[in-house]
This record gives C-alpha cells, structure tokens and sequence, in this order.
C-alpha cells in the first residue's frame, strides 16, 4: 500500500491526469477501501474507548449515512467512499 500511495504521489499530476492514472488512483481506492473494512483489528481498535477527544469514529461519523449512525463494516465503508468521493470518480471514469 505503501508503494501505491508513493506512486500517487510523485507520479500523478492532477491537472493532467490520464485514463491509466485514473483507474490506478480507483484500483488503490478500492485497496484501501479493502484493508480497513475486512481488518478485524481495525475495527475493534475503532470501537474501543481511546484517551483521545477525537477518535477515528467521531470525524467519520459525518459521512455514514445509516440513519442511527451506527459503525459497521458496511457503514464505514459507505463513509470512506463518500469522503473519498468515489463515485464521481467512477462516474468520471465512465464518461472517459
């Protein structure tokens, strides 16, 4: 993920940005996407009490879109691409 995100870095210009480019910035998306929602760990490191004010959950919680805001898989999932935007990407990579 590491190398993913090294290449976006110093090999992505936005203000030309290719088709290729494009699907690699949503391939690394979905990676990461990926690695967060199935990481058992992860997620019960989310949900447990930390000692800090603001947690990982909290500055997510905007972007779920359950009604009751609660954090599940799916819902953080769902607030990652919404914060992310993906789906204008997707949309974008579709009118290419």
């Amino acid at each position: 993920m590491t190398s993913r995100f090294e290449f976006l870095r110093d090999d992505i210009a936005i203000e030309m940005i290719t088709y290729k480019q494009l699907n690699y910035i949503i391939n690394t998306l979905d990676a990461l996407i990926e690695l967060v929602t199935e990481d058992k760990e992860f997620l019960d490191l989310i949900e447990s009490k930390s000692n800090r004010d603001i947690t990982l959950k909290e500055l997510l919680k905007p972007y779920i879109v359950t009604r009751n805001k609660e954090f599940t898989c799916e819902s953080l999932d769902a607030a990652i691409k919404r914060l992310l935007s993906y789906n204008r990407l997707i949309s974008e990579r579709a009118r290419w």
